[in-house]
């Protein structure tokens, strides 16, 4: 019989095609053939010379595809790839790079094609193809799945319905060419529910349309990092982005070929922190943050409830009797507790600096103020009195009482590190309106906000979540989406989310 070279590799081909896969020799064994694996070993020398040099004609088609993480991998890197796409070969190496120093595993979402018909070449698939499958699973933590659901890279929000899609999945993890994240409801009494997209390897390839052009603003090269917590008994997750050659992940700085710790890192914003209501086991893992990342900015919003004179609770006798105490049932009182408070805090962390963002709770005493109801307000008029004189000559109830490391930032003035907007508390919106997302969107290139008690990552707008206790004395009823989370601010301009 005669040995045709190339018909063997046409065959060989096309076998692979038909299973989507690169066939080893068992596999190949499996199938009727015109050549056997060991004509076709005498003749290359050996099987993978063989495939070496077929799978240079080789187009692996997307499949489905499952991988499982053992019970006993603490942490794991997900991304995601659209096939055919070239990849940002230098960020690869840098998540390769992040997890051999981690000691994490890489698992590659494989999302379909932008262009039709478009399929990896046999060098990007072979760098590619021991990461890549369109479902991970994982053997640790049971309500947590990563999988590939098809959303289309020019899809606005990749988390659309993923809140509808199961009440017992705890996170949810979905391939994208964009980096979303958020809190989905949850009831008070179970885990908190989460839900992100991945960001990419892949480049940009979007049409040359307004819609594309900001579909390639908004295309991240980034991962999810899924890290083991014993306490929660739960991956946590974590927010990596790849800017100008760099990945950081807290305190350290990853490239291609290094690994360099950072001494400080420019700023860390701290979820809501509403004294004297504060969750102090999150504050108290806060204080510990700010040890080991030891930022130059820490930016607090909503540092007191001001319970004492919410004009929410005007006229509300049971509600008051029932949540007023010790710490909280005077101004005064309620005062003095803040105060302390952020003395302390601010004192354990001299070399760092404090600015208050203006803030809706902090503005409850001026509303007090400006209504009048001081002087209707028997327990607190005199301290009230003397408050709307200060206020009248453009002071505030701590002026002359914190420490010299601790500023109020002035309204309506620019506090911009590194690219990211950090002035902004996240109540007011455009003209008058309620701020949200598309309003900081529109408004800032990159902004970290806070207000809503619930962390999310929607688009260039990062907000953190709180600091007080989850359930405090209006949101005791219905579903929840507060969480304890703070951001930290990177030198690549990049945002990181750290869940508490």
């Amino acid at each position: 019989m005669s040995i045709n070279r190339q018909e063997i590799i046409d065959e060989y081909n096309t076998l692979c095609s038909l299973a989507n896969k690169r066939l080893t020799r068992t596999e190949y064994r499996n199938y009727d053939t015109k050549y056997s694996s060991t004509t076709i070993e005498s003749i290359w020398g050996s099987w993978s010379d063989f495939v070496e040099e077929a799978d240079a004609e080789i187009l692996i088609n997307r499949y489905n595809s499952v991988k499982v993480f053992k019970k006993n991998v603490n942490k794991i890197v997900i991304t995601s790839v659209n096939d055919g796409s070239e990849i940002n070969e230098k960020f690869f190496n840098t998540l390769l790079n992040y997890c051999s120093y981690n000691k994490a595993e890489l698992g590659i979402l494989w999302g379909k094609s932008l262009k039709r018909n478009k399929t990896f070449d046999a060098e990007t698939f072979a760098l590619l193809q021991p990461y890549l499958a369109t479902r991970f699973e994982f053997k640790q933590d049971k309500d947590c799945i990563a999988q590939d659901f098809l959303i289309p890279s020019t899809q606005k929000n990749p988390l659309l319905n993923l809140d509808k899609l199961s009440t017992d999945i705890k996170t949810i993890i979905v391939g994208s060419n964009k980096q979303y994240l958020q809190v989905l409801p949850y009831k008070q009494y179970n885990a908190y529910r989460i839900a992100c997209s991945t960001g990419t390897l892949s480049l940009p390839q979007y049409k040359d349309t307004v819609a594309g052009h900001i579909d390639s603003k908004y295309h991240k090269f980034g991962a999810i990092l899924l890290e083991w917590n014993e306490e929660y008994n739960r991956y946590v997750i974590r927010n990596l982005i790849y800017n100008h050659d760099k990945l950081y992940d807290l305190n350290v700085c990853y490239s291609e070929n290094n690994v360099e710790k950072e001494d400080n890192i420019p700023a860390m914003i701290l979820g809501d922190l509403h004294l004297p209501d504060q969750d102090d086991i999150a504050l108290d893992k806060t204080e510990k943050m700010i040890d080991k990342l030891s930022p130059e900015y820490v930016m607090l919003h909503d540092v007191a409830s001001w319970n004492s004179v919410c004009h929410h609770n005007f006229g509300k006798c049971l509600f008051n009797a029932q949540n007023l105490n010790d710490s909280n049932s005077t101004l005064e009182k309620e005062f003095r507790v803040v105060r302390d408070t952020l003395n302390s805090f601010t004192n354990r962390h001299k070399d760092v600096k404090f600015r208050i963002v203006n803030s809706n709770h902090d503005n409850f005493i001026e509303k007090w103020l400006d209504t009048g109801e001081f002087v209707k307000d028997k327990q607190n008029a005199i301290i009230g009195a003397k408050l709307f004189i200060k206020y009248c000559n453009g002071q505030n109830i701590f002026d002359n009482c914190l420490n010299d490391n601790i500023e109020f930032l002035p309204k309506n003035e620019s506090f911009n590190i590194c690219g990211v907007e950090l002035s902004e508390h996240g109540d007011g919106g455009v003209s008058g309106a309620l701020g949200g997302p598309n309003a900081y969107n529109k408004t800032f290139e990159s902004s970290v906000v806070g207000h809503t008690h619930s962390c999310m990552i929607r688009e260039k707008t990062i907000y953190v979540g709180t600091l007080s206790e989850l359930i405090v004395n209006y949101n005791q009823k219905g579903m929840t989406t507060w969480i304890h989370a703070n951001a930290i601010v990177h030198k690549n301009g990049e945002v990181q989310l750290i869940l508490i």
